[in-house]
């Protein structure tokens, strides 16, 4: 029993490794050869994903975040789809606030909060504005305590 584990468990490796293509690449051959639907733009949002998740914060990580959600976005307005279109407004908010960049997060959460007020969808409000609101005023204090911090360094 212990012997078939392995040499599965060593197939799998094997053929895993023999692939050689990384999640990314394997996301860039779908959307290529993807048609310009909705399964397009969720596998442009988990490009996006992918880089915005990734540990090192570096910045072309981060840009390369905002250019697959911002694909995603331009896609579901080509296409008038209005829940894509808030889930990549919404997304590129998370992305930018990550960024450090609260006034384009803020610019695109107030989107998506006024497209749900305004077709009264108060379930997809309440969430999208709970949403925002936790990253948003935690945003606002870390920033009034490092200006309060700097400010107080400074007459010193």
């Amino acid at each position: 029993m212990g012997k078939i584990f392995v040499f599965f468990l060593l197939i799998f490796f094997v053929f895993g490794k023999a692939s050689g293509q990384s999640k990314p690449d394997i996301l860039h051959s779908k959307i290529a050869n993807s048609k310009r639907d909705t399964n397009r733009i969720n596998l442009l949002e988990d490009l996006g994903l992918y880089y915005r998740n990734l540990p090192d914060r570096q910045k072309w990580i981060f840009d390369s975040s905002l250019v697959y959600f911002n694909k995603a976005l331009i896609l579901s307005k080509e296409l008038n789809f209005r829940d894509k279109e808030m889930k990549a407004h919404s997304l590129l908010s998370g992305a930018y606030f990550r960024k450090m960049d609260p006034q384009s997060g803020r610019s695109h959460g107030i989107m998506v909060i006024e497209y749900y007020r305004q077709i009264k969808d108060l379930k997809q409000q309440a969430i999208y504005t709970d949403q925002f609101a936790s990253v948003d005023i935690p945003l606002i204090l870390t920033t009034q305590f490092r200006r309060n911090v700097t400010s107080d360094s400074a007459s010193n």
